[in-house]
């Protein structure tokens, strides 16, 4: 007699895994390896625009090129303190706007869509309001002295972007509603009968909850910091290449802040790991 034997759950949520990145491994094979490769080499070979591919072997001169301009360590050092400053707060705001937005407050869905909205609005449309000088606005300004204070804690040119970081929250905090609808309600009932305030639900049942959520915010924040558009890393990659015409040189600074990037997120990902068990224990 033969049995038909399906899937177990388990198994199914790990094929319907695969199926999903499947989408972006085919992409990454068809339009990104190739380019990748491509500025690898370019960025050992005395490369030039009518023989890209072909040229000659330098070894590590594009990258002491690099290294030993002064535009580029003032460009990366700026980069990195901003992206480190910028994602944390971008994760504790969001944290807080979607534990807000995820609680009985009037007008849920009208906050809900004005916090979505950027994802809607065309990244050509952001930029033009930006330009007008919509992501300079802000409601702190209107505190006096509490502004000042604010200032001096994070800084004043991070202070001055608090528009255009609540902006960038979007993604953010629709991670951290989902990740909130999915904490059992029996968790907090248990504790509101044991006596526990809003505050101390929040401290010992949300806050440990989102742990692992907290620092794939992080992480997102973070390379989406190091990717900006008009980030001065980029910028600078933009001036070897289009302005220089020195495609070396510009795969060279390239690579030099993609593994930067990469060590970083690794760094975050082990910190984070430790926090997470350690937090379980």
């Amino acid at each position: 007699m033969n049995r038909r034997r399906g899937y177990s759950l388990e198994r199914k949520k790990v094929i319907e895994g695969y199926m999903f990145v499947s989408v972006w491994i085919v992409g990454f094979l068809l339009f990104m390896l190739y380019p990748l490769y491509a500025s690898i080499k370019i960025s050992f070979t005395d490369a030039d625009v009518s023989n890209l591919l072909n040229g000659t072997w330098n070894r590590f001169e594009h990258y002491k090129t690099a290294v030993s301009d002064v535009i580029f360590f003032q460009s990366f050092s700026d980069q990195i303190v901003r992206s480190l400053i910028d994602a944390p707060l971008i994760s504790v705001f969001s944290l807080i706007a979607a534990v807000l937005l995820n609680g009985n407050i009037a007008g849920k869905r009208y906050w809900r869509t004005v916090y979505f909205t950027p994802i809607i609005i065309s990244g050509l449309m952001i930029t033009i309001l930006n330009d007008s000088g919509a992501s300079e606005f802000s409601l702190l300004d209107r505190f006096g002295g509490a502004s000042f204070l604010i200032a001096e804690l994070i800084g004043e040119g991070t202070f001055s972007r608090m528009g255009e970081l609540l902006w960038k929250s979007c993604i953010e905090i629709l991670i951290f509603l989902a990740g909130l609808q999915s904490v059992s309600r029996s968790l907090y009932e248990a504790a509101q009968i044991d006596g526990a305030t809003p505050w101390e639900c929040f401290w010992k049942i949300t806050l440990p909850s989102m742990a692992p959520i907290v620092i794939l915010t992080i992480v997102y924040a973070l390379i989406d910091s190091f990717t900006d558009p008009g980030n001065s890393m980029l910028a600078l990659i933009n001036d070897w290449s289009l302005a220089k015409i020195e495609f070396g040189v510009a795969s060279a600074v390239g690579w030099i802040y993609f593994l930067s990037v990469l060590i970083m997120v690794l760094i975050l990902f082990v910190i984070g790991r430790r926090f997470i068990s350690g937090d379980k224990t």
